[in-house]
């Protein structure tokens, strides 16, 4: 067996330890953390490789807030910088071993232990390997299904266990790719990625502790699809793409919708490819604007956007009503988000829809959900007002802007609404108010509940984001419940 770098031990070689120690120990990028009683602190912190040893600058990255620029120091094994966060201003003295930096961080009169760990940046080339030889979605020795994705937020691969929710991110590091105990962070490392091949020579991919070399997963199996380029028309051209199990079909299929933002095709999740390794179809598209689409994109939206971005997945839904492969009885629609407020108006206007899933969607108006999103600071910030408070606020706000409510009377077929407990972005209590009151009305609605959930459906323990390395994993069995709402309500 070799490391899953094996191959790349030039690209390595050339990012990794001499330059590193021939011009500054401190040299290269570093991520990590400290706990607070408020929250975890996650930190990313680059060091150039053009100053000097003793007269070193760092660049500092905390999640919402301005990057900052610190002097940092190397006396013998000691490190010392600084910077503010949002307990106040956090004095670090810190010991470097290698590719860690362990040690106090003072804010106040209150101490805290950070721990840094230093990682590579991910060479092209690397980049174009995983993507080539090791994306997609597998069957492992224990018949669990799970996807290795080249598209990752601050690593080299994403991982996802669709059947225990865990979600990683792999980091190049010396000692090849590695992920810690959550998403965000890398350490202490938890697993690190090797390749072997099968029986056939085919590449394989093993999961092992760093430490014991115990194998923690072993595919046996990479699961095929088929992808098809689908392009449909709306008032502009909507670039999409079909993927669907092996087979003729006729396949359940289902529409993916976007949340805000430039989004591309590929479904949240990669749950286009878990969908189609249990035999239903997707079509994902470009939103209007980016990627291959036609149009316009724009963050400010309102009633009359809502209305394109709902022409676009309609076009979609109809051109799916057409195909002899799709089974023209059992196609729904999901969305995440701002999706809640686009699929009631799909609903409303494509008779060819059966059903549809909607995750962390406001049913609520514009402004309400602006308001909420204003009050909890999104995780930007730590909330300055308890759940309590922000619902007494709630209360007393004007709903203005775009309702949703209007074309959601107008849905007749059988729908669900997925919430997490902590979801700082959505008003969820007001959402399940106004779902409860439709379904007390005999509307073929349902309720998915995931208390420790939050917007995008991680695990946390508050309805902050700060808590991110708390959120290591989806929302327990998740996507097996996605799975299940779609048969159930393909099938009504």
């Amino acid at each position: 067996m070799k490391t899953f770098i094996a191959g790349m031990s030039v690209l390595v070689s050339l990012a990794a330890a001499p330059a590193l120690a021939q011009q500054n120990a401190l040299h290269g990028i570093w991520v990590g953390g400290h706990p607070a009683a408020e929250g975890y602190v996650m930190l990313r912190m680059q060091v150039g490789l053009d100053s000097a040893a003793d007269d070193a600058r760092a660049s500092i990255g905390i999640p919402g807030r301005r990057p900052q620029t610190s002097p940092i120091t190397l006396a013998g094994n000691r490190v010392s910088f600084g910077f503010d966060e949002r307990g106040g201003r956090a004095v670090v003295s810190a010991t470097l071993r290698g590719d860690t930096l362990v040690g106090p961080v003072q804010i106040g009169k209150e101490t805290r232990q950070l721990h840094l760990m230093r990682i590579q940046a991910t060479p092209p080339e690397l980049k174009d390997r995983i993507k080539n030889t090791y994306e997609g979605t597998y069957e492992t020795e224990d018949h669990e299904l799970v996807r290795f994705d080249a598209y990752s937020e601050g690593g080299s691969m994403m991982y996802i266990n669709y059947t225990t929710g865990e979600n990683r991110d792999f980091v190049l590091t010396r000692n090849g790719l590695v992920a810690g105990p959550s998403f965000f962070l890398p350490y202490p490392p938890t697993m690190r990625l090797q390749e072997a091949k099968d029986s056939l020579g085919k590449p394989q991919i093993v999961l092992q502790d760093p430490a014991s070399g115990k194998v923690l997963l072993r595919t046996v199996r990479r699961l095929a699809f088929s992808s098809e380029d689908v392009d449909v028309k709306s008032d502009v051209n909507i670039s999409g793409t079909l993927t669907k199990p092996r087979g003729k079909g006729p396949f359940p299929v289902v529409v993916f919708v976007h949340g805000s933002g430039p989004w591309t095709r590929g479904a949240p999740y990669a749950l286009g490819e878990y969908l189609a390794a249990n035999g239903i179809a997707s079509w994902s598209y470009d939103k209007r604007g980016t990627g291959k689409s036609g149009g316009v994109y724009t963050h400010d939206v309102d009633s009359a956007q809502f209305e394109l971005l709902a022409a676009d997945a309609i076009a979609g839904v109809k051109m799916l009503a057409k195909r002899p492969d799709i089974d023209t009885n059992r196609i729904g629609i999901w969305g995440i988000s701002q999706a809640g407020w686009i699929i009631p108006i799909v609903a409303a206007r494509a008779p060819e829809l059966d059903f549809a899933i909607i995750v962390s969607g406001p049913l609520t108006t514009l402004s309400e959900e602006n308001y909420f999103s204003s009050l909890t600071g999104e995780g930007a910030e730590v909330p300055k007002r308890s759940r309590a408070e922000i619902a007494l606020l709630m209360t007393a706000h004007r709903p203005t802007g775009f309702d949703p409510i209007p074309f959601v009377r107008q849905m007749r077929i059988p729908s669900v609404w997925i919430f997490g407990g902590n979801d700082d972005s959505v008003p969820v209590d007001e959402s399940i108010e106004a779902l409860h009151a439709l379904q007390k009305e005999g509307y073929p609605f349902e309720l998915a509940w995931f208390p420790m959930g939050n917007h995008q459906l991680w695990e946390t323990r508050d309805w902050s984001r700060q808590y991110a390395p708390l959120i290591h994993r989806y929302a327990p069995h998740y996507f097996d419940t996605t799975l299940r709402w779609v048969l159930v309500l393909s099938n009504r």
